[in-house]
């Protein structure tokens, strides 16, 4: 009976569990997680939970506090607490994603304080911080919504701009189809240039959230483009409405079983101190 192949998985939120979950059955895993708990930033969330020990179950091995750095397409280089080189089959990208930047998002002004990513922002509101009392969030997906609600506990105003596919607050002011061209305002914001298209206005904010877009994190090197005996366990159509990380995970975990035969060696530079 031939060995089971060695999978190895990069994070450990929902799709990467619901990955290892269902690769545990049929492969050996390793998950690979930067912070030293699994699940991660939401390690006491009972899905994520429910999720490990569903994994754990079937034999999966979790590594935390190890970040992977680069797939050379047989063997996977990690540094940390379990660090070192793992022979692997393939290699399952479920790092999570991120909100765009403001260069990104084409937003211009000077660099000052309190322009906020989004998941920074839900971070200092978890902990009661007051991001502002007129806060601006730039978008209208999942993160939007969830800063939005907990932004008007405190604040006097709350604005969003951009197209709505989740329902907001109805305290929140949706401005469907606004973007921000730039700030204004040095050491702090104090407000923002918008348009429509049609018309170009100022808006006073003292804090602007940057919720724009569902950006897959790519950090791994070796694995930052498509190639043989990578998978990737997220989003690629930018906020899609329906995406699902547990959906997610389980097709990586298809996919994955047939990355079995063993992949040439292919070393990769570190980028690390290198343009």
């Amino acid at each position: 009976m031939p060995e089971p192949a060695h999978i190895v998985v990069a994070g450990s939120g929902l799709a990467g569990l619901a990955c290892a979950a269902v690769l545990g059955r049929d492969a050996r895993v390793t998950v690979f997680e930067r912070l030293p708990v699994i699940g991660g930033e939401l390690w006491e969330d009972r899905a994520h939970i429910g999720l490990r020990a569903k994994a754990e179950a079937r034999g999966v091995a979790f590594a935390p506090g190890t970040q992977a750095v680069r797939w050379e397409g047989d063997r996977l280089l990690a540094i940390g607490q379990s660090g070192g080189l793992h022979p692997a089959h393939a290699l399952v990208v479920a790092t999570g994603h991120r909100p765009r930047t403001r260069a990104e998002s084409r937003v211009d002004g000077a660099r000052t304080g309190g322009v906020i990513p989004a998941t920074v922002a839900a971070h200092l509101l978890a902990r009661r911080v007051i991001l502002g009392r007129n806060v601006v969030i730039l978008g209208a997906g999942r993160w939007a919504r969830e800063v939005a609600v907990e932004v008007l506990k405190v604040a006097e105003t709350c604005t969003v701009l951009g197209s709505p596919w989740l329902g907001f607050p109805a305290a929140a002011e949706v401005l469907p189809g606004v973007r921000v061209l730039r700030t204004l305002g040095t050491p702090r914001i104090q407000s923002i240039e918008v348009s429509d298209g049609r018309r170009t206005w100022t808006r006073a904010c003292d804090s602007l959230v940057l919720a724009d877009g569902h950006v897959p994190y790519r950090n791994v090197d070796g694995a930052v483009l498509d190639r043989p005996g990578v998978i990737f366990a997220q989003d690629l159509d930018d906020d899609e409405p329906g995406w699902s990380p547990i959906e997610a995970g389980i097709q990586a975990a298809t996919l994955a079983l047939h990355q079995r035969a063993p992949r040439d060696h292919a070393p990769t530079t570190l980028r690390i101190g290198h343009p």
